[in-house]
């Protein structure tokens, strides 16, 4: 059996970050994935994410955010990549919503470089949005998009670089916490480490019981729509937004190829039981009724998607992430709740620092497992 001083259970984006980190400080590091090393229903996967500061989901996260934005910069200037492109991000809709509050919340209490745009000023900076009049929009000059599969994978090399073994294709069956060690399962082989850190997004609910039912899991669904020249979608000139409206949520990000333009909607979230129910691909209800939603906000799309994928997120009924040692040895890092990736840097991090018993770097009091005890419980 292989000792190692940290294992990592799931190699998405979050873990293989931890990897990378970890290998670099001098730890031995093993790293465990289910499916190949990259792979296309990822919660990480899609082509590109927005990367927001000024944040609908408030200040809470902006200092995380911040560091995540130093650590994206950082990757770029040493890997020479292009992972991060610093377009800017527009946030729409109504100035009294909750989402606007929480946006003008983060730029109030951090003084965030911003552009506010009132009613048709929006059209006339952004003419691909429909029916902005009563609308506001804030534009994050801190914001832009982000390329997740890149990233993961520059992760990836940097961590076997460092001297991380790293085995895809190798779905953990079991982790079992010994007094001095944990015991790694996976078919027939085992290792052991001295720390596990679960990072195994949707699989999370089946090694790590003191979470399970903490959890839900939801379908992502993506559609690639073509874009008329009239509009022009591209990163120097659209900055991709997220946008709230009559009860309907839609985003947005500018185009990577000059043909297509990606979106989504709140369509299709429905949770569902487990991970191996994900569907291959959307069914057509889904995929017309996000089209549908999605051409009603923007300008300048075809009718119906050249393409579409799906994806599965893992969520927390108050949508903020779980870092916490589940035990002594095991800590765990999980429902991302669907804007995981953007604070990849940070949420990595936080799951070393409790991890290592170091200070943690952000408050982590809010992403605790307790604070979903019942009251009265002891």
């Amino acid at each position: 059996m292989t000792n190692f001083d940290v294992a990592v259970v799931g190699l998405g984006a979050v873990g293989s970050l931890i990897a990378r980190d970890l290998a670099e400080a001098g730890y031995s590091v093993a790293g465990f994935e289910r499916a190949t090393a990259l792979h296309p229903t990822a919660a990480y996967a899609g082509d590109s994410r927005l990367f927001r500061v000024a944040y609908h989901e408030g200040p809470e996260y902006v200092d995380a955010l911040l560091y995540s934005r130093q650590e994206w910069s950082r990757l770029d200037r040493m890997s020479g990549a292009n992972v991060f492109l610093r377009n800017g991000v527009a946030s729409i809709g109504a100035e009294s919503s909750d989402e606007m509050r929480g946006v003008l919340d983060s730029v109030d209490e951090f003084s965030l470089p911003h552009t506010r745009l009132n009613g048709d000023e929006i059209s006339t900076w952004l003419p691909q949005l429909k029916d902005t009049a009563d609308d506001i929009a804030i534009i994050d000059e801190l914001g832009g998009v982000l390329r997740p599969e890149l990233a993961v994978w520059l992760f990836q090399d940097a961590a076997r670089r460092a001297g991380a073994a790293l085995f895809d294709r190798t779905p953990v069956d079991a982790i079992e916490e010994g007094p001095d060690r944990v015991r790694i399962v996976a078919g027939d082989e085992e290792w052991s480490a001295s720390q596990v850190i679960v990072t195994s997004g949707v699989w999370t609910k089946d090694l790590v019981p003191a979470v399970s039912s903490l959890l839900d899991i939801r379908p992502i669904p993506l559609l690639w729509f073509l874009t008329d020249p009239e509009y022009d979608f591209s990163t120097g000139t659209f900055p991709g937004f997220i946008r709230d409206k009559n009860g309907q949520h839609v985003y947005g990000l500018p185009s990577l190829d000059g043909m297509t333009m990606k979106a989504g909607s709140g369509h299709g979230r429905e949770p569902i039981d487990n991970a191996a129910l994900l569907p291959d691909r959307l069914d057509q209800a889904t995929v017309e009724e996000s089209a549908e939603t999605i051409c009603g906000f923007l300008n300048g799309l075809s009718s119906y998607p050249i393409r579409s994928s799906i994806h599965m997120d893992v969520y927390t009924s108050d949508s903020r992430p779980i870092i916490d040692k589940a035990s002594p040895r095991v800590t765990v890092s999980t429902g991302y709740s669907g804007h995981g990736f953007k604070l990849t840097p940070a949420w990595a991090r936080a799951s070393i620092d409790v991890a290592l018993e170091r200070e943690p770097r952000f408050s982590l009091h809010n992403y605790r497992i307790d604070r979903f005890a019942k009251v009265g419980d002891a």
